[in-house]
């Protein structure tokens, strides 16, 4: 493959710089973007342009502010000169000299999967795809507790309740007993029922209290008191009145009285 070389030779420091390039076209100027930069005042931006092929090459001033120069006659703006071998072009105080040079064509890039017959082929697995990671909660274990009553009623807020009177069951509050009633009849008294009173009159005093009549007809009480000792010198009881209120039964008929 042929390829364009370049000398450049400055004057006043004596410097040579060689350059080498397999593409074409080659730009020349000051500014940065061009193959061939020349930092130098007296250089355009863009001042000269280079193309070539396997039969040859042609070197073009672009419209310079300084031009070109070629065995010292300037060199018309936008006319293409054939490149020969040892042809030079003067630039200030700038001397290229171009030329041309056999290299060898640039391999093609190898295949990523491409390898020597005999060698052999070392196969990756194919990696599975990442699983997304699960959240963690980020809500603390439970904790289990005693169990609690099933027919509790759930608050929907607020402290719990304490422990309260005890709970009705769904028969209602229990039942209490009624109070003794005061009209009970009175326990059955010895001797077959309670004495009758005697109604035959009222008593007199010297007779001494009423008798209490058994149930059986016999009367039950004290005996009449006698005259005692000394009866004829003490006082004589009082008269009997013809007429009186009858005597006020206030109280219980009395048991057996004293003699």
């Amino acid at each position: 493959m042929r390829a364009l070389k370049v000398q450049v030779y400055d004057s006043q420091t004596g410097r040579t710089r060689a350059e080498r390039y397999q593409r074409s076209p080659v730009r020349i100027g000051r500014h940065p973007s061009n193959e061939l930069c020349l930092s130098f005042g007296f250089v355009s931006g863009r001042h000269a342009q280079i193309d070539f092929d396997e039969r040859g090459g042609t070197f073009t001033d672009v419209g310079s502010t300084n031009g070109s120069t070629i065995n010292g006659q300037r060199v018309t703006a936008n006319q293409a000169i054939a490149i020969g071998d040892g042809l030079n072009v003067t630039i200030g105080k700038l001397e290229m000299r171009f030329g041309w040079e056999q290299v060898d064509k640039p391999s093609a890039p190898r295949p990523p999967n491409l390898v020597e017959s005999g060698v052999p082929i070392r196969t990756r697995s194919p990696r599975q795809p990442t699983q997304p990671i699960q959240a963690v909660s980020a809500e603390p274990p439970t904790l289990r507790g005693p169990v609690e009553p099933t027919d509790r009623t759930p608050m929907d807020s607020g402290p719990p309740m304490m422990g309260g009177p005890p709970r009705m069951g769904a028969g209602g509050p229990p039942r209490m007993d009624a109070p003794p009633r005061l009209d009970a009849p009175a326990p059955p008294m010895m001797g077959g029922g309670p004495p009758r009173l005697d109604t035959s009159g009222p008593p007199s005093l010297q007779e001494g209290p009423p008798r209490i009549m058994d149930p059986g007809g016999s009367s039950i009480g004290p005996p009449p008191l006698g005259p005692g000792p000394g009866a004829g010198s003490g006082p004589k009881p009082m008269p009997t009145p013809d007429a009186g209120p009858p005597p006020m039964l206030g109280g219980p008929p009395m048991m057996g009285g004293a003699p």
